[in-house]
């Protein structure tokens, strides 16, 4: 088939969670079909994408749209105050030109959205439309608020969530597909928009890549990573200092905390001393995976599944988890993972770790085992294929599908 691709990352370099996402289903997409792509946003290294991966997708069109630092945030304010979600600060006559061309040029089969918010654009009549959902984005804000202890994001990240519900709904009813991360999410867009079916897509990680390399591992020492200008990751590193370190250096003096990703806020910053290290943007995190004794993920907001855990496994690296941090992943308490909740029990596993070798090797092995069988991309590069494949146009629903020029949301 001839698919369109249409996402809202940069895809080089992939270095959070979304964008390794996109790049690793486009790969697995073009591995049985030939791809058309646009990407939208601003960041773009493409020659560096082009360099990385050749002819993987022809042609490549790019639209900056802009949406970086202070410009993202005010066009957020203004359509939550116009009484719109934030999604809509994509809705440029610069993205549909490009589809238009994209599609003029070379008719796609089938259209694959990174998100379903783009269902706000118009694509040709009658052309299925496959949409990916990296999280359900109002459920995301809500749990976000809940964790949050700002007055100000509380009611920010509400307001977000009343604005993008409906949205959210509207444009996931009018998908052939929804591509979902994990159970949860699947169940969430099933109760949302019933009549759309939604496949499951697990998150991955690159095996070829992720693999140790005998690198010593420093004792008493932690590792979190992760994109620190998203919420949850910014909350639960505060929330994890704040709660749970000074507990765990009352029980374990020379313990160590390495914070890795890009976009560190001030607070998390400030978090710096001799005991915690907080290095900003790295070209590789595998080095900080495998030299560290236990990866925390003491996450208690966000969607989808967690990339950082499954690459930490890869690695080697033993897990301690919130439910919500593995949420989704068919990775076992007691088997896989240590999985706690409150700040106690948090700091009793990883002094649980921390005491027994036994434990960690346990641990880590099996949880790669898991890793290596269920959670390479190309496992979910089989499901993505099979969604694309088997896809069929519902009975009652071609008002649904190919509206020609009427966009797909109103104004």
């Amino acid at each position: 088939m001839k698919i369109l691709m249409v996402v809202h990352t940069a895809l080089f370099p992939a270095e959070s969670g979304a964008v390794k996402r996109n790049l690793h289903l486009l790969l697995e997409a073009a591995r049985e079909h030939a791809l058309s792509l646009l990407i939208l946003g601003a960041g773009h290294d493409l020659q560096g994408f082009r360099r990385e991966f050749g002819g993987v997708a022809d042609p490549v069109m790019v639209v900056d749209t802009g949406n970086l630092g202070w410009r993202r945030a005010l066009r957020g304010i203004a359509y939550i105050l116009s009484g719109k979600s934030w999604f809509r600060q994509w809705d440029l006559k610069s993205v549909q030109h490009a589809i238009d061309t994209l599609c003029g040029e070379h008719v796609p089969d089938l259209v694959h959205l990174s998100t379903p918010f783009f269902r706000m654009f118009r694509f040709p009549p009658g052309v299925p439309v496959v949409a990916d959902a990296h999280n359900v984005e109002h459920d995301n804000l809500r749990r976000i608020a809940r964790d949050t202890r700002s007055l100000f994001r509380k009611a920010f990240s509400l307001a977000l969530a009343w604005r993008l519900r409906s949205e959210e709904v509207s444009c996931a009813s009018r998908c052939d597909t929804i591509l979902a991360s994990s159970e949860r999410d699947r169940d969430l867009f099933l109760t949302m928009a019933p009549k759309t079916p939604v496949t499951v897509v697990p998150n991955g990680v690159d095996l070829s890549a992720f693999i140790p390399r005998g690198l010593e591992r420093g004792p008493r020492s932690l590792v979190f990573t992760g994109v620190m200008n998203y919420t949850p990751n910014d909350e639960a590193m505060r929330k994890f200092v704040r709660q749970c370190f000074p507990r765990l250096v009352a029980s374990v003096p020379d313990v160590r905390l390495t914070i890795v990703g890009a976009y560190p806020s001030r607070a998390i910053r400030n978090l710096a001393s001799d005991r915690i290290r907080v290095t900003g943007h790295v070209p590789d995190v595998r080095p900080f995976l495998e030299r560290a004794e236990v990866f925390v993920a003491p996450l208690n907001s966000g969607g989808g599944t967690r990339l950082k855990i499954l690459e930490a496994i890869a690695m080697g690296t033993p897990v301690v988890s919130t439910s919500i941090g593995c949420e989704g992943l068919r990775l076992r308490d007691g088997e896989h993972m240590l999985v706690a909740d409150s700040p106690e029990s948090f700091v009793q596993a990883v002094l649980r770790l921390f005491r027994d070798p036994e434990l960690r090797a346990g641990l880590a092995a099996r949880a790669l085992d898991t890793v290596r069988r269920l959670y390479g991309w190309d496992h979910a590069g089989e499901n993505l294929l099979r969604a694309y494949e088997s896809f069929r146009v519902p009975q009652g629903r071609g008002d649904r599908i190919g509206v020609g020029s009427r966009r797909l949301i109103e104004g």
